[in-house]
C-alpha cells in the first residue's frame, strides 16, 4: 500500500495492521502494482518517479531498488506480467504517449 509520506506498507490480512514499511519515494506514492510471481512489485510516486522493487523473502522482507525512473511529465499507466514491466509516458498537454517495456528478467529493455 502506498501512503502519502513517500512509504510503501504492508497489511497484514489476519491483523488489518500495518507490520512493515519503507521509505520508497520522495513524495506521497500515487500506485503500486505487485508481481507475486517474480517477488518484485512497482511503485509510482507523485515526483513523477517509478522505482521497481525486488522483496528479498530470506532478508526480513527488504526491499531492494532494481529500477528507477524520473520523468519531468506524469507517469500515466504502469503494468507488471511475468518478468516485464510497461510504462507510458506523456507530456502535459499532449494526447500521444510513449510507451516502454522493459525486460526486468534480463535487466534490459524488451522493445
Amino acid at each position: 500500500m502506498g501512503r502519502r509520506d513517500g512509504c510503501i506498507s504492508r497489511v497484514n490480512v489476519k491483523t488489518g495492521e500495518m507490520d512493515f514499511f519503507a521509505t520508497c519515494h520522495k513524495g506521497p506514492v500515487s500506485k503500486v502494482e505487485v508481481n507475486n510471481e517474480m517477488n518484485q512489485f512497482v511503485s509510482l510516486g507523485i515526483s513523477p518517479s517509478l522505482r521497481l522493487w525486488k522483496v528479498a523473502l530470506n532478508q526480513d522482507d527488504i526491499f531492494v531498488p532494481l529500477f528507477d525512473i524520473s520523468w519531468q511529465f506524469p507517469i500515466k499507466h504502469v503494468a507488471l506480467v511475468r518478468g516485464l514491466i510497461g510504462f507510458a509516458l506523456s507530456s502535459t498537454g499532449s494526447p500521444t504517449h510513449r510507451v516502454v517495456v522493459y525486460n526486468t528478467a534480463k535487466a534490459g529493455r524488451a522493445h
